[in-house]
């Protein structure tokens, strides 16, 4: 079920967002620089070692980079975070460079 669409619930998810300054979304990332002029836009992609998720971790301390990232930039107003890291993401360089 959709989350429900009254512009209340619409501001009250705006408000969270704007308080974590966290997203998956591309669309939300540009609204909130835009809201939000003094932190700064942090785009995040990269492979497992940014998306693993931490509970998946067995062994040694956490390792998932964007992770530690998260914990220091949520909820704090310095910056913005877009994630678009996803397990097996790779990195190339197109041939005509």
């Amino acid at each position: 079920m959709p989350p429900p669409n009254t512009q209340q619930a619409r501001r009250r998810r705006q408000v969270r967002l704007m308080k974590s300054g966290v997203t998956m979304d591309a669309k939300k990332f540009t609204w909130l620089c835009r809201k939000t002029r003094n932190r700064i836009g942090i785009v995040a992609e990269g492979d497992s070692w940014f998306s693993y998720p931490p509970n998946l971790l067995f062994t040694g301390p956490n390792s998932n980079v964007i992770g530690w990232v998260v914990s220091a930039v949520k909820g704090s107003g310095k910056a913005n975070l877009l994630r678009l890291a996803s397990n097996g993401d790779e990195v190339f360089l197109p041939n005509d460079l």
